[in-house]
């Protein structure tokens, strides 16, 4: 059954545990030395009387300096997560000491015959039609819909979430769905265009408002997501998340439906930066001096990212390792993992694919557990009902395997291609001119009108040294203020180390808030 906590005992044959392909249900792993406890509720996992959890340092010191702990590993001293790709082989042993042994591997499953190839006419007819498409999306939506609760989409200009809002318009929930947009400040707003596709599919739609200056009710409820949410979320937008219940209270425990959980298979293609940068990283990370400069160099440092192996390239980023030692006594240098992981992701034939390199540790990484996460980590916070229509099997396999001409371009770098001609067809939503949004939140008012809140929680985290912490941060606002190419990046570091901070004070789930 879906969520319970299942156990391994020593007797029990081999078995290897996965997600589902697409990891719709992430897998969580308890491990104990006389059993192993899982289940697809990170909550229920957490909650079993059996678990008990503290603060893994190396969950810690990867969160600082790359934004994300790389799956199988958590935040969590020996709880892991299975994702898209992960497997983990358990073996009893006669060691009565460890009586079971987990071996963890990866391996990216969704590397089809089709890469690479052109479509041959024989197999044009398993090119699914916006229809099909439309329709699984739909099937899987309705599926996990609780008809008992409300609806609520993340909606945007963007090209997930209204195929899933033209799923929706085709849905027996419709009525119960209710589009929900963020209004950013500028010109990353979508809030207008997702109004108006709305009012086209004839869904509702509200706008949700960013809240700079916070007010009671909206701490009360930062601080209750904090206290709720299973793991610490990064990502820039993870603030406006809570706030967002004091707009709509009907969020509560309703379901939460995203567009997220495609860009495995579909694929993700290089940026222009990427396509000049890659290969020189990949010479310059073995050479021999690399560690120790990464040793000394400041996070502001101009030559940092000249420092970094292919992988950290893929939406990594955060405190140099020197500051990171500064900070945090446990910090350690990931440069040898990530190198590992650079050079050792295996292609089919043996030959280095960068479009393939990218999407295996991209997506499986930093879109699981830094974008995508931050939607659990939300639903989980208010007792809601996550729904990834994309990241059901049955969507997953309608392109699984298709032709690379049909999901991306390598020399435009556009993706989701076979998606946006089915929105230009479906909707006249020409997802070229509106070009990529994405929505925006502005973290650096946040902090400047709210500094004794957010330093407030930095200073009474036991993870930092706090003198050092205090000189960083005077440095990073510095900086922040400066016309200084990293002067945004600053501001974000401030703001990832009160969001570690605060998860770290009020996570319910810890059993030790030591450092």
């Amino acid at each position: 059954m879906k969520g319970q906590v299942n156990a391994i005992l020593p007797g029990t044959e081999e078995i290897e545990l996965t997600s589902d392909p697409a990891a719709e249900h992430p897998l969580y792993l308890y491990i104990k030395p006389d059993q192993v406890l899982y289940s697809t509720s990170i909550k229920n996992l957490l909650r079993d009387e059996r678990v008990s959890v503290d603060v893994c340092p190396q969950g810690i010191s990867f969160l600082l300096q790359c934004s994300v702990v790389p799956p199988p590993n958590t935040v969590y001293r020996n709880l892991y997560v299975l994702g898209v790709g992960d497997c983990a082989r358990i073996r009893t042993q006669t060691n009565p000491d460890r009586p079971l042994t987990v071996e963890f591997k990866h391996r990216f499953p969704f590397f089809g015959s089709g890469m690479g190839s052109g479509m041959d006419p024989a197999t044009e007819s398993t090119v699914p039609t916006a229809d099909q498409v439309l329709d699984a999306l739909k099937q899987a939506l309705e599926y996990r819909f609780d008809r008992q609760k409300a609806g609520f989409l993340f909606h945007s200009a963007g090209k997930d979430s209204n195929m899933v809002a033209l799923a929706a318009a085709r849905s027996g929930v419709r009525e119960q769905i209710t589009c929900i947009t963020h209004k950013s400040k500028g010109k990353a707003d979508e809030s207008e265009i997702s109004a108006a596709i709305a009012r086209k599919l004839g869904l509702k739609h509200q706008v949700l408002h960013e809240v700079d200056q916070l007010g009671g009710e909206h701490i009360d409820a930062i601080e209750r997501f904090f206290r709720e949410a299973p793991f610490p979320g990064v990502d820039p937008v993870t603030l406006a998340y809570p706030v967002y219940t004091t707009q709509v209270e009907a969020l509560v425990g309703a379901n939460i439906i995203d567009g997220g959980g495609n860009d495995s298979y579909m694929m993700t293609p290089l940026s222009s930066k990427e396509r000049k940068l890659l290969p020189l990283l990949n010479l310059s990370c073995q050479l021999p001096g690399l560690a120790l400069l990464r040793n000394s160099v400041k996070t502001e440092s101009l030559a940092g990212p000249l420092l970094k192996t292919p992988a950290e390239f893929y939406g990594m980023s955060g405190l140099s390792y020197a500051d990171a030692k500064s900070v945090y006594a446990h910090a350690d240098d990931h440069q040898a993992f990530w190198q590992q992981r650079s050079l050792t992701t295996a292609w089919p034939g043996g030959e280095l694919d960068w479009v393939r390199h990218k999407t295996d540790i991209h997506t499986t990484i930093t879109a699981a557990e830094v974008h995508i996460r931050k939607a659990r980590n939300f639903a989980d916070s208010i007792d809601a009902n996550l729904i990834l229509p994309f990241a059901h099997h049955q969507v997953a396999a309608l392109f699984a395997g298709l032709p690379e001409h049909l999901l991306f371009d390598r020399n435009t770098g556009k993706n989701k291609l076979l998606i946006r001609r089915m929105l230009l067809d479906q909707l006249d939503l020409d997802s070229d001119a509106v070009g990529k949004m994405g929505y925006s939140y502005d973290f650096g008012s946040v902090i400047q009108q709210n500094r004794d809140f957010v330093y407030s929680h930095i200073r009474a985290c036991s993870l930092w040294n706090q003198e050092n912490m205090l000189a960083l941060l005077a440095r990073f606002e510095a900086v922040s203020q400066a016309r200084h190419k990293y002067a945004k990046m600053c501001g974000r570091l401030i703001y990832r180390i009160f969001l570690i901070s605060a998860w770290h004070l009020n996570c319910r789930y810890l059993a030790v808030r030591e450092g």
